[in-house]
């Protein structure tokens, strides 16, 4: 009972003693905690060499408002570090010695992504507030428009680029492959693709005077990335006239009509010519200069392309399972037209409708035009290709077309006669004149397809809608200089409807041959 009476007693005075501390308010002095807010903006896109960056937070204090940049109780520290991956950074730097509140230093950084953070120190506590953001430092060549030209009388071949630094701004630069190829001359187009992971980007320059490639982070170039070096026989120069990509493999037709297949990886070259069949091997016919493939599926991938043999006026197919022949592409037995053709083929594109439809426009000895529609839809799983559509074409002045464009999605052709536009709708086979351009020509008419559509989930709407905009390029026949080249891009309403114009239309380039975007993960 002791015990139990003792222990009673010391509890009680422990509970009283722990009363007596609390009910002390007097004896300490409480601070409340000073939080920060820091405004940033979440992005800032700058050009390398050529721009500022510039950051000017806002910092908030809780019990003060806002902290001006001459407070002498904070301090302020700028660190970034460049994004190598998704998922990890290179080595944290200091961006700014003068430690001050704004961020405003020369933008001459290696071009790419930076994860950076300011850090404001309370200075009386010793407290740090943090706040993130981006800085993507752009070169002319990072990303955006590259537009292959033919400049003065000798149509000297030229490579210009309309840079896109941010939605709201671009810069246009010129002549951006003068100090690094010999003169070339009579531009034929420019060709963008990558590998079946979509990491290893290609591009290359065709044109009358040779093919090279460009190095594809700086779009640089030189007499070393000329075409000729990967060919197995040196025997002669090979000018290619058309490129496309099938399934990991690059596949040419050359000036002599002849086609080459090539492995899309390191240390393969193109071969002998595979323009022949296997039941006549040795005997070559001459190919036309277009070659279709699948534009829907990852990184280009598909078991096949579609040629046409203009000597036996057919298309043909060739697959990457058979590498050094053509096969003759077997009529159904529903067909809607033969796939020997006894035409001469004009023009063939494919495109994103209905799971990528190949349009073939061809032409017969009395001199009417038709057009075919192939679907590669099923060709990556080997089945045979599908009819899609057959017609002879009647559309005004179209013999006297000289550019051609279908569109991504939507049952249209469009046409250029000198300045004038027209669109051909496919399934009313009706052609409707859009609009002209005064004192102008038109040189160039496409829809750009992109190649890494697949990874572009986090772009906006408006970057994902280029595919379906038309590319019209022309040239301004009342310029006193060789710049007389004007790029516009279109939204194409349905409904055979007027395209409108977006934005401003970029002036000052050469001879207009070919528009591809420079894509970027």
């Amino acid at each position: 009972m002791k015990l139990q009476y003792l222990f009673f007693l010391g509890m009680t005075g422990l509970a009283l003693l722990v009363a007596a501390c609390f009910d002390d308010k007097g004896n300490y002095d409480y601070s409340p905690v000073n939080h920060l807010t820091i405004e940033v903006p979440a992005e800032v896109p700058v050009l390398a060499n050529a721009d500022t960056i510039k950051v000017i937070p806002k910092v908030v204090s809780e019990l003060e408002g806002e902290i001006l940049p001459d407070n002498p109780n904070y301090a302020y520290k700028y660190q970034g570090a460049r994004i190598v991956s998704p998922t990890s950074e290179d080595k944290l730097f200091v961006l700014d010695s003068t430690f001050s509140r704004d961020l405003i230093i020369p933008a001459k950084w290696i071009p790419g992504s930076y994860k950076c953070w300011l850090e404001v120190t309370d200075l009386r506590t010793g407290v740090v507030s943090a706040a993130s953001f981006v800085i993507t430092v752009s070169s002319v060549t990072t990303e955006g428009w590259m537009v292959l030209c033919d400049e003065g009388e000798g149509n000297r071949v030229r490579l210009d680029m309309i840079a896109r630094i941010s939605d709201e701004r671009s810069v246009q630069t010129y002549d951006i492959l003068a100090n690094y190829l010999p003169d070339l001359h009579e531009a034929y187009s420019l060709e963008f693709f990558t590998d079946l992971y979509g990491m290893d980007d290609f591009i290359y320059l065709l044109s009358g005077s040779g093919c090279y490639q460009l190095e594809p982070e700086y779009l640089v170039s030189g007499p070393e990335y000329s075409i000729d070096y990967e060919f197995a026989l040196q025997d002669e120069k090979r000018i290619p006239l058309c490129m496309g990509i099938s399934s990991g493999y690059r596949f040419i037709v050359d000036q002599k009509r002849n086609g080459y297949a090539m492995e899309n990886s390191s240390g393969a070259i193109y071969e002998l010519p595979v323009n022949q069949e296997q039941a006549v091997m040795g005997k070559r016919f001459r190919l036309a200069p277009w070659v279709a493939t699948d534009r829907n599926t990852s990184g280009n991938r598909c078991t096949s392309v579609i040629v046409y043999d203009s000597d036996n006026q057919r298309f043909m197919q060739w697959t990457e399972n058979i590498l050094d022949v053509c096969f003759p592409i077997p009529d159904p037995q529903d067909a809607l037209f033969s796939y020997t053709t006894g035409k001469e083929l004009v023009y063939m594109e494919p495109t994103l409708n209905a799971n990528t439809i190949v349009y073939a426009i061809l032409k017969d000895s009395d001199g009417k035009y038709y057009l075919y529609g192939i679907s590669m839809a099923f060709a990556w799983t080997g089945t045979v290709y599908r009819q899609h559509y057959f017609a002879e074409i009647n559309a005004t002045a179209f013999e006297q077309a000289t550019a051609f464009a279908f569109h991504s999605k939507l049952p249209y052709l469009f046409y250029a006669v000198g300045n004038q536009l027209y669109q051909y709708d496919i399934y009313q086979k009706k052609s409707f004149p859009m609009f002209s351009l005064e004192a102008e020509n038109i040189t160039l008419l496409k829809f750009n397809l992109f190649v890494k559509n697949y990874r572009y989930s986090n772009r906006p709407d408006s970057f994902l809608d280029i595919p379906n905009q038309l590319i019209v390029g022309t040239e301004d026949l009342q310029a006193k200089d060789e710049n007389k080249g004007i790029l516009r891009f279109y939204n194409v309403p349905p409904l055979n409807e007027v395209p409108t114009l977006i934005g401003e239309p970029y002036r000052g380039f050469g001879k207009i041959r070919d528009v591809v975007y420079r894509e970027r993960n």
